[in-house]
C-alpha cells in the first residue's frame, strides 16, 4: 500500500511535474479518526528522507494551537482557506491551487447549527455562494454574494431565493421580505439609500 503513496512538495499545479517527491516509508492515523463524520482527519506521514527547504517554492505551514473550542476564531475573524477543490458547482477538481477568504460565522446561528456535528473540532465560515446544497441546489439558509457587490441572506429552495430574506442592492438600497422563486412576492420592505422605504405588498418584483 505505502509503495504506492507518494509526497510532493513545491507543486502549484496538478498536471505539473513534481518539483521534489518522496517516498513514505510510515503513516500514523490519528487513533479517534472518524470515516463517516472526517472527525480527527489528519495522520503523521514519515518520509524516506526529509524535503529540502532552501528551495524557494517550499517552506513549512504553522498550523495553530488550540486546547478548546473557545480559542478558536471569533464570529466575524477573516480566515483562509487553500486546495484543490471544486471552484463551481457540477465542475472538475481544480488544476492549480485556490485560495479563498471566509469569515467566520456565530455557531448557534441557524445556519451553521444544523451543518456541525462537533463544535470542539469544527468551525462554521461563510463566502461567495455559501449554504446547504441539496442535489446540487442552494436549498435552506445560506448566504449569496455578486462581484457587482449584491448580496443575499436568507433561505433558498431548489437555487431560488425562497421565504424571508434580504437582498442587499449594490446601489445601497435592501429589500427585507418574502421571496418565491427568487421575485420580491409578498410583504416585504424596501430602504433606498437616501433613506425612504416603502412597506407593503409585491408580486413579482414590484409594489402591488
Amino acid at each position: 500500500m505505502l509503495s504506492n503513496i507518494t509526497a510532493c512538495a513545491g507543486s502549484h499545479r496538478l498536471s505539473d511535474a513534481c518539483p521534489q517527491n518522496r517516498s513514505v516509508r510510515q503513516v500514523i492515523i490519528h487513533h479517534g479518526y472518524n470515516n463517516r463524520t472526517m472527525e480527527n482527519d489528519i495522520a503523521i506521514i514519515h518520509l524516506d528522507e526529509p524535503f529540502d527547504f532552501t528551495d524557494r517554492w517550499i517552506s513549512k505551514i504553522c498550523l495553530p494551537s488550540t486546547e478548546t473550542g473557545s480559542q478558536y476564531p471569533l464570529a466575524g475573524t477573516s480566515v483562509i482557506m487553500i486546495g484543490w477543490g471544486k471552484t463551481e458547482r457540477n465542475d472538475t477538481f481544480s488544476d492549480s491551487l485556490q485560495q479563498v477568504t471566509l469569515k467566520v460565522m456565530d455557531d448557534s446561528t441557524s445556519a451553521c447549527s444544523n451543518l456541525l456535528y462537533n463544535r470542539t473540532v469544527q468551525i462554521c465560515a461563510n463566502g461567495p455562494n455559501k449554504g446547504d446544497w441539496v442535489n446540487d441546489m442552494r436549498t435552506g439558509q445560506g448566504v449569496n454574494t455578486w462581484p457587482s457587490g449584491a448580496k443575499y441572506e436568507g433561505p433558498f429552495k431548489n437555487d431560488w431565493r425562497h421565504g424571508v430574506g434580504t437582498y442587499y442592492f449594490p446601489d445601497g438600497q435592501n429589500y427585507t421580505g418574502d421571496w418565491v422563486e427568487g421575485r420580491m412576492t409578498g410583504q416585504g420592505v424596501m430602504t433606498w439609500s437616501n433613506g425612504d422605504k416603502y412597506i407593503g405588498s409585491w408580486f413579482n418584483n414590484h409594489r402591488n
